[in-house]
């Protein structure tokens, strides 16, 4: 994956997550389920973040010719 495709997709999942983060918040403010939720959303955002960064420095493998170049 190359670096700025990386990068545009941390980008999109921030934002995304800090969208449901607040929105949760909002919805379930008060109730016991509002940690439960907030951890769950953020280790899901930590898990995509890694996922994001470890693929963007991979390199690239190609076949040619039935072997790795």
């Amino acid at each position: 994956m190359k670096p700025k495709t990386a990068v545009l997709l941390i980008l999109t999942a921030s934002v995304f997550f800090a969208c449901a983060i607040i929105l949760a918040d909002d919805l379930l403010e008060g109730t016991k389920w509002n940690q439960i939720v907030m951890y769950s959303l953020i280790a899901l955002w930590w898990i995509s973040f890694v996922y994001l960064s470890v693929a963007s420095r991979r390199p690239k493998q190609t076949m040619v010719n039935g072997t790795d170049k």
